[in-house]
């Protein structure tokens, strides 16, 4: 679901990706849940820190988070999967009036605060997972046989034809938990 939020590229240069790797060099962390938990501080914030290398680096981030928003408010069909970024959309539209319904910016900030969150701790659950497979062999063979049978690049959405490798996934995240508990 992270990746699906920002991180939707293959080419390793692509500036968004080398953007978010500088970002995850700094700690901002406690900075980010400030502003999120305490939306009055974002004018403080640009403020203090207009001229510092981080601001620039979060204004590229936030843009970009921006327009892919704007881009998945334009798709039309509903999602194969549905993920963080829809649920957000979604509790902004609809059929609930009032002061419950998220705006733009706090879609934006949380779904950074979703980024800066899984960032981390999908590296490391895609470490322990590298490190079942080298384990098991077999499980790693069983993998490769379902990803061939789609017959095609593998996509997104094609994620919930894959139900092996989810239950392998799940497996190994119930083994080795990226967060401790």
């Amino acid at each position: 679901q992270i990746s699906r939020l920002m991180i939707h590229f293959c080419n390793q240069q692509h500036e968004i990706l080398v953007a978010v790797r500088n970002l995850f060099r700094l700690d901002l962390s406690r900075i980010v849940v400030l502003l999120v938990c305490f939306p009055g501080l974002r004018a403080v914030f640009r403020m203090l820190f207009r001229f510092a290398p981080s601001h620039k680096l979060i204004k590229f981030v936030l843009g970009h988070l921006k327009s892919v928003i704007q881009q998945r408010r334009n798709q039309k069909e509903d999602p194969v999967l549905v993920d963080a970024l829809h649920l957000l959309l979604e509790a902004s539209e609809g059929d609930r009036k009032g002061p419950a319904l998220l705006n733009d910016d706090e879609i934006i900030w949380n779904a950074y605060v979703f980024l800066l969150a899984g960032y981390e701790t999908t590296s490391t659950a895609l470490s322990y997972v590298c490190h079942c497979l080298s384990l098991h062999p077999d499980v790693q063979e069983r993998i490769f046989e379902e990803l061939k049978s789609l017959e095609r690049p593998l996509k997104y959405e094609d994620m919930a034809e894959l139900r092996y490798l989810e239950l392998v996934i799940l497996e190994s995240m119930r083994l080795y938990p990226p967060v401790p508990l």
